[in-house]
Order: structure tokens, then C-alpha cells, then sequence
């Protein structure tokens, strides 16, 4: 298993905060987003992380360094970081993907029951979500009626409309 970590964004929402560090470095109850995840990776036995830097990429490889806990850790940069978004940051990490991925982005604080659940689920492909917040958030997943898999995901950009996407998924 390995972990990919997008860490690329700027965090505009998080000024003046991320005027000097880069997101995933802001401290939450004392520490950084990042390096708590990182710990909680290590943790559940992930011995293979990329981390995909951009906005002020320094001073991230400057704290976690090359190696977290014993883990090597390696670094890609999306240098176009401020005109492209996390699937691109994903994209440039596509060659180093080698077989099963906990893939997130590194501004999340993850319960590590969720972490493990998520990592003893066998389906092929899983993901975590939330209870969509209107206030908060830009979009959410629909569950099937017996919460086994999404049915679609909705998005809402900038409007009072949601745009609906149907997902083909297999069971």
C-alpha cells in the first residue's frame, strides 16, 4: 500500500495564515495538518509516501524531510500549482503508482478509525466522505440506498444550482 498526499494548493480561505506557510503546515491543537496525517499513515503500516507539493513546496520538504518515521518520503512539484487544481496534482503522481493507494489531500483531519476501516474495506475501490454542509462545502457524493456504494456526486459552484453526475460503478 501506498499514500499519495496532495499538498499543492495555496489555501487562499486560510489568509492571512497561509501568507507564510503553505496549508498543510497551518497547526491545528498544536500541529501541522500534515505531519498529524503522516502519523496516522505510518501508523496503519503505509511504507510508500509521494507527497505533491506546489505552493511554498520549500518549506514542506524542509519539515517533513526526506524520510517521516523511518519512511522515505518522495516529492513531486506542480509548479503550475496556481492555475491547476488536485486532479492535476494527482495526474503528476500517475508514474509512481505501483498498486493499492490511500489517496487524500493533506488538509484533512481524518479519525484514524476512519483510516483503518477504509483499509480493511476489500472493494477495489473505496472512498470516505462527509455529510454534505452547504455552508462549507462545494459538493458531496450521493449513496446508494443501502450506503454500498455512489450513485453520483453533486456540485455547486458559485450558484444556488447543483449540478448533478451520475457515476457508473460496479458491483
Amino acid at each position: 500500500m501506498q499514500a499519495i498526499l496532495l499538498a499543492a494548493g495555496k489555501g487562499s480561505r486560510l489568509h492571512p495564515y497561509t501568507d507564510s506557510m503553505p496549508k498543510p503546515l497551518v497547526p491545528v491543537k498544536g500541529k501541522s495538518m500534515l505531519l498529524r496525517l503522516l502519523d496516522q499513515i505510518v501508523e496503519v503500516g503505509i511504507n510508500d509516501i509521494t507527497i505533491v507539493t506546489g505552493y511554498r513546496a520549500e518549506q514542506i520538504e524542509k519539515t517533513v524531510g526526506d524520510s517521516y518515521s523511518g519512511v522515505p518520503i518522495r516529492y513531486i512539484r506542480n509548479v503550475c500549482y496556481d492555475k491547476t487544481n488536485n486532479i492535476y496534482s494527482l495526474y503528476l503522481a500517475r508514474d509512481v503508482v505501483t498498486g493499492d493507494v490511500l489517496l487524500t489531500e493533506c488538509d484533512l483531519c481524518l479519525k484514524m478509525e476512519a483510516i483503518q476501516a477504509l483499509l480493511k474495506n476489500e472493494a477495489p475501490c473505496s472512498i470516505l466522505t462527509s455529510p454534505f454542509n452547504s455552508e462549507t462545502m462545494d459538493g458531496t457524493v450521493v449513496l446508494s440506498k443501502d450506503c454500498s456504494h455512489a450513485d453520483a456526486m453533486l456540485l455547486k459552484k458559485c450558484s444556488t444550482q447543483v449540478k448533478f453526475i451520475p457515476m457508473h460503478t460496479k458491483q
